[in-house]
């Protein structure tokens, strides 16, 4: 007997257990608060490759991981090469006729191009970039790119962001340097002008102070003397770390740029946007735009 009931106990006990679970399905909270936190399986987001950043909606921030191609070609001396020019020199050195043929290939082979503040617009809001978009920009404010470099890029309607080291502008020691009224004439024109630091210096060796000292200053006087926001900097001879990104980033830069040799480029790297020099010759723009 005894048996018999422990059997019915138990099969009442199943029975009561069975509509609980059925009725816990049809269960609905009316207190949000009270809902339980449901668990989710994340899976990685894949590396997608636009070569067309084109194709991504408008006003769609892209991820983070995105890569794109948006070669941005660098230029120094831009003028005859002196007779006494020593290596350095040399390397650093594009006559203004091949800077025309740079800018006659692009326009031929339907290469568009922009600020290199509209790739930091693209990354940071969305805002659409043309196909084969790409940039120029020169370095250290040399009046060469005044004299030189500025009537070519009028002449084929192209842009172009001029860095330049603030403390050279205007100095009896660097007499090969633009005028703020130069650069104000150019900016008038559609060029930007950005950010070499005051001095050029090698900016991972400063101290905090200094640091803080050369990026902070450089952007406000650039943006007194032209009347524009000064957004971008350059890092002296490609020369960065860390503290130097986060020190660019306090100082109120939106992205930086450094020195590589591949025209890809990512939200992650804003501070450290790839760019290459272009040499005296056609083939130094023309190799990197292979495949784009």
């Amino acid at each position: 007997m005894k048996r018999i009931f422990f059997i019915i106990l138990i099969l009442i006990l199943a029975a009561s257990a069975v509509f609980f679970f059925w009725r816990g399905e049809k269960i609905e909270f009316s207190n949000p608060s009270s809902n339980p936190t449901p668990s989710f399986s994340v899976s990685p987001t894949p590396l997608t490759i636009l070569p067309e950043s084109s194709n991504v909606p408008p006003n769609q921030k892209p991820a983070e991981n995105i890569v794109i191609k948006f070669p941005i070609f660098n230029y120094h001396h831009l003028g005859p090469l002196p007779a006494n020019a020593d290596i350095n020199r040399q390397a650093f050195t594009v006559a203004p006729e091949m800077l025309e043929e740079h800018l006659i290939y692009f326009r031929d082979h339907g290469y568009k191009i922009v600020p290199v503040s509209d790739l930091g617009d693209y990354f940071y809001t969305g805002q659409p970039l043309p196909p084969k978009a790409g940039a120029l920009t020169f370095d250290d404010g040399y009046r060469e790119h005044y004299k030189n470099a500025f009537p070519i890029l009028k002449k084929y309607n192209a842009v172009a962001t001029f860095f330049v080291p603030t403390g050279w502008i205007s100095s009896s020691t660097k007499p090969d340097i633009m005028t703020w009224e130069e650069l104000k004439e150019m900016s008038a024109a559609g060029m930007t002008i950005a950010s070499h630091s005051i001095s050029h210096p090698n900016l991972t060796k400063l101290s905090d102070e200094d640091l803080k000292k050369q990026l902070e200053e450089s952007k406000k006087i650039i943006e007194e003397k032209i009347g524009q926001p000064c957004d971008f900097l350059a890092y002296p001879g490609g020369s960065y770390d860390a503290r130097v990104i986060d020190a660019a980033k306090a100082a109120g830069y939106k992205s930086a740029v450094g020195i590589y040799k591949i025209i890809e480029q990512s939200p992650k790297y804003l501070f450290s946007v790839r760019r290459f020099h272009a040499d005296d010759n056609l083939e130094s723009v023309t190799d990197k735009l292979k495949d784009y």
